[in-house]
């Protein structure tokens, strides 16, 4: 059964815990989720101030990984890198909706520019890191108003959670701040977790907005209410975030 889309019946899809980056539907007897384009966090931050992370590379017993090396993006990266993005993300939430051939058009979307005859603004700020000579992440910077944007940055999935990202960033942001830029922009589904908490820990600070607000508004009033109708003690608490982004959003909003 597609993960996606649920059989059950109307109540059931009541008490179904509604959960931050995506969107919840009902109707033909299931439960249809897709990716909420509403649930997109910008973040920004001072390259000077990312540049300066002192790395904390966790020991690693693989010796394979003594042969790392983080370089400038080359003309030869393209094809692999295309390859690794589509990996990647496969599994990402922010194309959960997509078909394989989906995700190719938009790793090609966020790649190819940098490797034209006229590359991007930032290309010498882009970094790629192989280990035994395989491309195993890379950081991809691109120009956007008022600065620079991480768009994206990703690491195979062997090698996750090991810093290389973070490392990858800092790289990233030295060239950044020898080039004058003041400002390096991300972007984040709300419901990927774990990227949440690497901006947050990188030193990135979220971008009020109206629309992500009100997705979490609507998400957490939800909750509230599935959890109020079960009877779980934490809806109080859930309640209570309900209302600070609903009151948030109206902020924002007016």
């Amino acid at each position: 059964m597609d993960p996606l889309q649920q059989e059950m019946t109307f109540e059931e899809y009541l008490n179904f815990p509604k959960t931050l980056g995506w969107k919840h539907e009902y109707y033909g007897g299931a439960l249809h989720r897709s990716p909420a384009w509403t649930a997109v966090a910008t973040f920004r931050a001072s390259p000077h101030t990312l540049s300066a992370i002192e790395m904390n590379r966790r020991a690693d017993s693989d010796p394979s990984w003594e042969t790392l090396t983080v370089k400038h993006l080359e003309k030869e990266d393209h094809t692999p890198l295309l390859k690794l993005f589509c990996e990647c993300f496969d599994q990402a939430i922010e194309y959960a909706a997509c078909r394989p051939s989906d995700i190719v058009k938009y790793a090609h979307k966020s790649l190819d520019a940098f490797f034209g005859d006229s590359p991007e603004p930032y290309a010498d700020a882009c970094r790629v890191a192989t280990i035994n000579r395989n491309i195993v992440g890379a950081s991809i910077i691109a120009r956007c108003e008022g600065g620079a944007l991480l768009q994206p940055i990703f690491v195979d999935l062997t090698y996750q959670r090991r810093g290389l990202a973070t490392l990858l960033l800092t790289a990233s942001a030295k060239s950044l701040v020898e080039q004058g830029c003041k400002e390096l922009r991300s972007r984040c589904n709300l419901g990927n977790e774990a990227s949440m908490a690497w901006h947050a820990k990188c030193g990135f600070v979220e971008f009020p907005e109206e629309l992500p607000a009100g997705h979490r508004a609507n998400i957490y009033s939800l909750e509230a209410e599935r959890q109020e109708r079960l009877g779980l003690p934490t809806a109080k608490e859930m309640r209570a975030l309900a209302d600070f982004w609903r009151n948030e959003r109206d902020r924002l909003s007016s």
